[in-house]
């Protein structure tokens, strides 16, 4: 059962942000790198972006921190399923591909 909330109610103004981390296409979008996830992912990214529109609309600063990597690897983890299907898909690792969008 779904709670209203009002936003405002909630935020303490010039204190408050909405942070999304790694909501994008080549994590939970339709280029995703690992697609259980994506599919898994799929029924929440309506209301992460109802959230987002809210917050904006309250004047609430919204941040998107992205995966991103060099085309090298340099730097890169190897700890996660997903670092090991980027590996895979060096192309999906250049900035400004379509999975690297928010």
């Amino acid at each position: 059962m779904a709670i209203a909330v009002q936003l405002s109610e909630l935020v303490v103004p010039g204190r408050t942000a909405l942070v999304t981390v790694e909501v994008q296409e080549g994590v939970v979008g339709a280029h995703s790198l690992v697609p259980e996830l994506a599919l898994a992912a799929e029924a929440i990214l309506p209301n992460i972006a109802a959230l987002a529109r809210s917050a904006r609309a309250a004047g609430i600063p919204v941040v998107h921190c992205t995966a991103d990597s060099r085309p090298d690897g340099l730097g890169a983890n190897h700890n996660a399923r997903l670092f090991g299907a980027m590996r895979k898909r060096p192309a999906a690792a250049t900035p400004g591909a379509p999975t690297r969008r928010a």
